[in-house]
């Protein structure tokens, strides 16, 4: 019997939102540990994750960047649906280089399809795994099947949405 050894592959960044300074420790120590990332960034508040996509897209790293955003919908000043609601409007971001996975607990079933419309593409629940988000990663990152269809999907979504 022959075992197949699937190789974990790097990103570029995860930016972790959050205002809880014990949790967004724990999390960035266990993802520096797991090796995920090559750099692991944290953020107060949606509005200081947003400045360092900017960045890095004003940097033009983000074209050949992976990043990964763990965003908390509950921080102080510029909570996640502000994040969301600046993110889906930057049309000058390159969005199928970032994937944003939403930590909560208690989001409802229509706030999670009101995240997904405004580019929210996972949610975990706060009590997650690094297998989980590793798992997330490397499906989204990685899978070259995901990212054909993911490319089709964004090919032809104005069509379906009535648009020019």
């Amino acid at each position: 019997m022959k075992l197949s050894h699937t190789v974990m592959q790097k990103i570029d960044q995860v930016i972790i939102v959050g205002n809880n300074r014990d949790f967004t420790s724990r999390i960035k120590s266990s993802i520096e540990s797991s090796g995920m990332a090559e750099q692991v960034k944290t953020a107060l508040n949606g509005g200081h994750a947003f400045l360092v996509l900017d960045h890095l897209h004003l940097g033009k790293k983000l074209k050949e960047s992976k990043v990964l955003v763990l965003l908390d919908m509950d921080t102080p000043i510029v909570d996640g649906w502000d994040f969301l609601k600046d993110y889906s409007n930057a049309a000058r971001l390159e969005k199928e280089n970032i994937v944003i996975v939403i930590l909560n607990d208690h989001l409802t079933n229509e706030e999670k399809t009101k995240a997904s419309k405004m580019g929210a593409n996972y949610f975990l629940f706060s009590s997650f795994t690094v297998n989980a988000l590793n798992y997330i990663v490397q499906k989204h990152f990685f899978n070259s099947t995901v990212r054909k269809i993911r490319k089709c999907y964004e090919t032809f979504r104005p069509l379906r949405l009535g648009a020019a």
